[in-house]
Order: structure tokens, then sequence, then C-alpha cells
């Protein structure tokens, strides 16, 4: 394994069951345990002895989180555990919290139903609202009598006016005691003879009739103080309640203290159960720790341990490759570009990391496609202002902005002037062709080693047959050579015959023979499958190859567009040259900038690491403590 990875053991801990949850404290303490899940192990130790322990800690878990809703903003854990860690005492952490929490509960359900009651008056207030300005009983609204029929509704505002003039005729009167945007709120008093020719009327005129609810039966003054008053009421049966949670609070300060602490000790141990097996009174933990790291272990266990132990470190076997985690060293400088390799995936163990191979490779990019001293310059200045609040980014900014001022240098560009400077290798515009040349030759470079690196992954992953034959391969490899070298031919020489065909036609027979022994289904099926196979490893081989043009076509539009904007300079007066100078380079560096940093992420992921990465690895995550106790 090379690279910015770290080298991994298997650790095998066997200790008798009341040292577990002691050891489970101390390995969560160093950081430096992987645990493999018991269930994979397949021996006769077959039983779980730590699953009593994380369902109890589980149900103090989320009764804690229940309580920690009403502590303070301010609360900190301090207490620590006085007793050693065992089932009982979080049983009695949990007995303990869940006196707390049923105060606390009838409590909260008083104050909800209050809260629930103020919603309902808030909306029976919304509702008198459009009746206020009625000053009658409104009971009598919704009933009628042997001698008169009310009609209570709404209508559409722009039927008022006719309304009014057809139950004028009617000799009938229409009041309009409520206006929204659109409707108009109205009653309407008639002889009980007329009610169904009124009706008639007011379904004309879209009348849509509503109903008094019983709440709002009665003078709307008085309505209004009652609720007023309710609302008044149950404010303060919150505010009281409220009062009450606080006071259980302080009451159970050092309960609640207690409890955090339980929790914080206790959370290694249920954490480690699923990886916890064992028999009778032994137990076992298995796990991946960093190399080196056997002594610092044994002479924590040796502390804290009441009894002895035994343990056992190995190095991986190949069948064991693909679940032993992945951890990078600690680098400053590489961290903001493993940060993008992880967004791909994470390396197998075993695998190259290719964290150093794209950091270079996309710096080297960004500069070939964004060349400019002072667009540099003004990137590396960005990645200082933002230092303190993304310090990674700041890393990333200042190599990429190093890299285009130096290869401003080269090219002679400076905030968008191309001949302010003497170039020192040449000048985009002015020599295009030869850009495109250097750009095709880093392209074949890149994948020439992208290949190198697929075949040592395959050969690390103990894939050896996929790492002659696979297209991603030596038989791959070969091919790629071969069509580069078939290409360079008939461009440059202008010859194509049996030499270019056989180095293209045997590597790639090659390539379908290692598919050919993976394919099933009847032989035509399999024939018409590999001319397939074959005509799209040649066309990726073009396509891929090609791609890397895009690096000489950023590197001339960024020219392109200085000369665009200082074009639309030069047709303004002093004072708008210099304003277009300035917002035209602002826009280069943030708009052109942000493209060009996409698209060498793209050659990246597409062109490199789908070649040779799979990212399939798993994390290194340790077993570990909330809190440094």
């Amino acid at each position: 394994m090379i690279d910015l990875s770290v080298r991994m053991q298997h650790l095998t801990l066997s200790m008798l069951k009341e040292d577990a949850a002691a050891a489970a404290i101390e390995l969560a303490k160093l950081e430096a345990v992987h645990l493999i899940e018991s269930e994979h192990f397949n021996d006769l130790l077959d039983e779980k002895p730590g699953h009593p322990f994380q369902k109890r800690f589980q149900s103090l878990n989320r009764r804690f989180q229940k309580i920690s809703q009403y502590l303070p903003d301010n609360w900190q854990a301090k207490a620590k555990l006085k007793e050693p860690l065992s089932l009982k005492t979080v049983e009695d952490a949990d007995h303990e919290g869940k006196k707390i929490w049923s105060t606390l509960s009838l409590l909260e359900e008083e104050i909800r139903a209050a809260k629930e009651k103020i919603n309902i008056k808030r909306q029976l207030a919304g509702s008198l609202s459009r009746f206020e300005n009625l000053d009658i009983d409104l009971g009598k609204l919704s009933r009628s009598n042997q001698f008169i029929k009310v009609f209570t509704g709404t209508i559409p505002s722009i039927e008022l006016n006719q309304l009014k003039r057809a139950l004028s005729l009617a000799e009938t009167a229409i009041d309009v005691f409520y206006q929204s945007d659109n409707h108009d709120y109205i009653t309407v008093i008639t002889d009980i003879d007329q009610q169904n020719d009124i009706l008639e009327i007011l379904k004309s005129a879209s009348f849509h009739e509503i109903s008094i609810p019983p709440a709002l039966q009665d003078h709307p003054d008085k309505i209004r103080q009652d609720i007023d008053r309710e609302l008044t009421e149950q404010q303060q049966l919150i505010d009281q309640k409220n009062g009450e949670i606080d006071h259980v609070i302080k009451q159970s300060i050092d309960t609640i203290q207690f409890i955090d602490s339980v929790i914080r000790y206790a959370q290694p141990y249920a954490e480690l159960a699923n990886s916890l097996s064992g028999k009778g009174n032994l137990v076992r933990i298995e796990g991946w720790v960093p190399y080196g790291q056997q002594q610092v272990i044994n002479s924590a266990l040796q502390t804290s341990l009441k009894y002895p132990f035994v343990m056992d470190l190995r190095d991986p076997t190949s069948n064991e490759l693909a679940s032993v985690p992945f951890k990078e060293k600690t680098r400053r400088l590489m961290q903001p570009f493993h940060a993008l390799v992880s967004q791909y995936g994470i390396p197998v163990y075993g695998e190259f990391d290719p964290t150093r191979f794209f950091a270079i490779t996309y710096v080297l990019m960004f500069g070939m496609m964004f060349g400019d001293i002072g667009h540099g310059a003004v990137i590396i200045l960005l990645g200082i202002l933002l230092r303190k609040k993304l310090p990674g980014l700041m890393i990333f900014m200042t190599l990429a902005g190093l890299s285009s001022m130096a290869f401003g240098w080269l090219y002679g560009s400076i905030f968008g002037y191309e001949h302010f400077i003497h170039p020192i290798w040449m000048s985009p515009m002015e020599d295009p062709s030869l850009l495109l040349v250097v750009a095709l030759i880093w392209g074949i470079g890149f994948l020439l080693v992208a290949y190198l690196l697929s075949i040592y992954n395959l050969i690390a992953l103990n894939q050896k047959q996929q790492a002659i034959f696979a297209n991603n391969g030596l038989a791959g490899l070969l091919l790629f050579a071969g069509a580069i070298f078939a290409g360079y031919r008939f461009l440059v020489h202008d010859s194509f015959g049996l030499q270019e065909i056989m180095a293209i036609a045997l590597p790639l027979s090659m390539v379908l023979y290692g598919s050919w022994q993976h394919l099933q289904g009847p032989v035509a099926e399999k024939v018409l499958l590999l001319f397939i196979e074959a005509l799209d490893n040649v066309i990726n081989i073009m396509s891929n190859t090609l791609s890397f043009l895009r690096v000489a076509a950023f590197s001339l539009n960024h020219v392109a567009l200085a000369l665009a904007v200082f074009t639309l300079a030069a047709m303004m007066d002093t004072v708008g040259h210099i304003i277009m100078i300035l917002l035209g380079n602002v826009f280069i560096i943030v708009l052109e900038g942000g493209i060009v940093a996409i698209q060498c992420l793209r050659l990246e992921y597409y062109e490199g690491f789908s070649r040779f990465f799979s990212g399939k690895g798993k994390r290194f995550k340790p077993l570990k403590m909330e809190s440094v106790l």
C-alpha cells in the first residue's frame, strides 16, 4: 500500500465480561479501534453479552434526549461517573430519568392543552372579527321564527349593487356587516312568506349561506371579553407550568448530571455491543487498528482492567481487504484534495490512494487553463481572506492561485494583458497549435499513469487476471499505447498499414479474450457483445484522449474573454474604460475560474478515477467518546 493511507492491523481482545465496559471506555478514549460486528464471527462464542446493556442504554438515552430540551442553553455536563460502569448503573440512571420525565411530561401535557385552548380561542376571535360591526345578539341571525326569516352569508362584491336593486323591488332590506377583498358578508331579513322568492334572488347573486358557530351566538362585545379573559388565563397557566418545569430541573440538577455522565461513559460500550461476542463469562472484541498501536492499547487496558486479558494483532489477509477500513495520514496540505477525492469514494484498503496524484494533476491543469499572474494573485488573496472560516479552501485556493501565476509567467499574461510582460514559454493566442499539442501530450501522459495505477490496484486487490486482460489492465494499457502509436503514424506520416493494425488488434484481442471468459449465453450473442465492446473500447480511447483538448480550449478561452473585455473598454471614456476593465476581470475570475475548477474536477473523475479508482472502501470510524473525560 502506498501514498497517504495508514497501514491497518486486525485486533482481537479476549477478556472477562466484567471488564468489557471498562475496556470499551479505554478504547473509546484512544479512538484507535474500528469495530467489526460480531455477526461476521463464526465460532463457539455465539452469545451477544452486550445486547441487554445496549437496550437499556437506548431507553436511557431516549429519555434523556427528552429531558435535555428543558435544560438551559448554557448547560454543560460536569459530573464524572464515580462508580464502575455496569448494567445496574444504567438501570438506576434510567429509573431516575423515568421519574423526572414523568413529572415533566405531565406538566408539558398541561401546557399543550392550554396552548390548544389558546389556538381555538384565537381562531374564534378571527371568526368574530367578521361580525363585530353588528350590535346585536349574533344568535338571532341564525334563528328564524313564524314571522321572519334571516339569511346570513356571503356574495361576490361585484354582485352587491345588483342584489340591492333586486331586493329593494321585493321590499326587503339588506345589511353589509363585513367586507373582504372579493366578498361581502350580508344579512337579509324578510317575511317568512317571501323566503323562497328571496332565496332564489340570493342564489342568482351567488349567495353562500354561513352558519353562526354556537360559541358566537351572543353579543360581539360579550364574546370578545370572554375570549380575552380565556386567553389571559391560559397564558398565565402556561407561565405557571413553565415555572414548575424550571423548578423540577433545578431540583433534579444533580440527578441529571449523574444521568448525563452515565450516558457519556456507557455510550462506547453500547456501541461496542454489536461487536461483542462471548460465551459464559468470556467475551471477545474484534476490530481494525492503525499499525503500531499495540503498546498504547496494551498499556491503557492494563491500567484500567481488573482481570488479565489477551490481545492479538495480525496483518489482514487477502480475503479481508474489502472489509478493512481506510484511514488517511494527517497531511494538512492534502486535506482539501482528500475531501474532493472522498466525494467520489473511499479507497479500498491496499488500493492506491489517489489524493496526491489528484492534487498535483488538478493544480497543474487549473494553471494551464487559467494562466494569469493577476488572476492567480486574486485567488490567493481570496483564500487568505477566507482562512478563518474555511481553512481548507484557503489551502486549495492558494495552490491553485500559485499554479495560475506560474503559468501566467509562462504565457506572459497579467490581468488579461498578454504583452505587458514577455512570455517565458508562449502566448496561447499566438501559438494555439502548440497549446493543443501540449494539451494532447498531457492527456496521453495522464491516461498512461491512470492505466499504470489501475494495474497496481488490481494486483494489490488480488485480481491478477483482470490486471492482465481487463480494459483497464495491461491489455488496456497496450491497446491505448497501440492506438496512440497508430494515430501518430497516421497523422504525422500518413501511414496506416499492417504495423499499425497489429498494434491495435493484438492488445484488443487480449481485452476481448478476458471479456469472453466472463460472458454467458449462446456463442452468436457473445460474439455480438464482443464486437460492440471492441468498438466501445476504440471509441473510448479516442474520446478520452481528445477530452484533454479542453485544457487548451479553456486556456484560449481565457485569453479570448480578456480580449472581449478590452474591446468593450476601448469604446468607452476613461472612467468607463477603468470600470469595464475592473468588472471584466471580476467576471473572468468568478465565472470562468469556477467553470475551469469544475472542468478540472470532471477530467479527474471521469478520465482518471473511473479508470483506476473503485471508491468502494470503508472509512475508518473508530470507537470514540462524545467528550474527553
